[in-house]
């Protein structure tokens, strides 16, 4: 994990994958709340667009996927 100077946020590398990301890890490399990633992921009450968007960059920089 590193941070990254161009957005100033938590970026995963490959090679840290063998670890499950979770809402904690997305919302500490979004900036929010973990409250407010899982809003985003079940389009569930308000989020500004702008965190959406940072939110929904996080999940992508990270690999989260839902554990079902």
């Amino acid at each position: 994990m590193v941070v990254c100077a161009c957005f100033g946020v938590i970026c995963f590398q490959s090679g840290s994958m063998d670890k499950n990301i979770t809402l904690k890890d997305v919302a500490r490399a979004a900036g929010v709340s973990v409250s407010t990633v899982a809003r985003v992921i079940h389009k569930n009450g308000y989020v500004a667009g702008d965190t959406q968007r940072r939110v929904e960059t996080a999940l992508e920089q990270t690999g989260y996927r839902l554990n079902m």
